[in-house]
């Protein structure tokens, strides 16, 4: 797995963050405790229901790892892309959820050429600087009917 093979960076923009597969998510996790700089983006602006809600007790954790977590301002963002170590870059359909890791039929490119990677970061650096870090603040802090709709979207999140 990629994130195993990181040694300074991964970048995951996904629109669905709900990362329940343990093996990924201990890579990721095993990745920042080595050091590595994880930076997730995601969506809250979703086109679909009960999405953000679902992400919101992945992010406490994610965050409690010290893994960044950005929020994209500029509408929904529906991009799917890895980037590992600016060396490797995968990008394809893939989002960060169960049904994409589980459940559909999906399919990713793996790029390794540099050129191409240098033309894609600079796309990836200004989605990160049109979002807004999520903090501890902004997942512990919902209003009671967010929390009524992260309760909902727990007893769903396998189809989300």
């Amino acid at each position: 797995m990629l994130f195993q093979q990181a040694k300074e960076s991964i970048i995951i923009l996904t629109p669905y963050f709900i990362p329940k597969d343990k093996t990924i998510w201990k890579a990721l996790v095993d990745a920042r405790k080595r050091g590595v700089r994880v930076k997730i983006l995601f969506s809250p602006h979703s086109d679909a229901l009960l999405v953000k809600e679902a992400a919101y007790p992945y992010i406490r954790k994610t965050l409690k790892q010290g893994i960044e977590v950005y929020g994209y301002k500029k509408g929904v963002l529906h991009g799917k892309v890895f980037l590992i170590d600016e060396k490797v870059l995968m990008v394809g359909t893939v989002n960060f959820d169960s049904r994409s890791f589980h459940l559909n039929e999906e399919m990713n490119c793996y790029i390794q050429d540099p050129v191409y990677i240098s033309k894609i970061k600079p796309v990836i650096t200004a989605d990160l600087q049109n979002s807004k870090r999520v903090t501890s603040s902004d997942v512990n802090q919902l209003s009671i009917k967010e929390k009524m709709k992260e309760k909902v979207a727990k007893m769903f999140e396998y189809y989300l």
